[in-house]
């Protein structure tokens, strides 16, 4: 290459299309989806998306807030690639009851 002339671009597209090692399975994966915010009596969605999974999974979704723990979400998942929501309400604790 001459001074400061780039790669041809042809040359850098060969090698991005080069086959990989086919034998290489991706890693499992998985996305939670909750609201940054969360309001008491408001209705919200917790979801849970999960990727190239290699084996059965139990999943859990908790939701502990004050003294309390609430399960969103509870299942036995078999499926390779899944997407899971489940609809949630965060009722008020004795001390948000006091504020108002």
């Amino acid at each position: 290459m001459r001074g400061n002339q780039l790669p041809n671009p042809v040359l850098i597209l060969f090698f991005l299309l080069l086959p990989r090692d086919a034998s290489t399975t991706p890693k499992p994966q998985y996305l939670v989806l909750v609201p940054s915010q969360l309001y008491a009596g408001v209705p919200e969605k917790a979801c849970v998306m999960l990727n190239h999974l290699n084996e059965t999974v139990t999943l859990n979704i908790i939701l502990e807030y004050g003294m309390q723990a609430r399960t969103l979400l509870a299942d036995l998942v078999t499926e390779k690639n899944s997407f899971y929501c489940s609809p949630f309400t965060v009722s008020m604790t004795p001390r948000d009851r006091g504020a108002r």
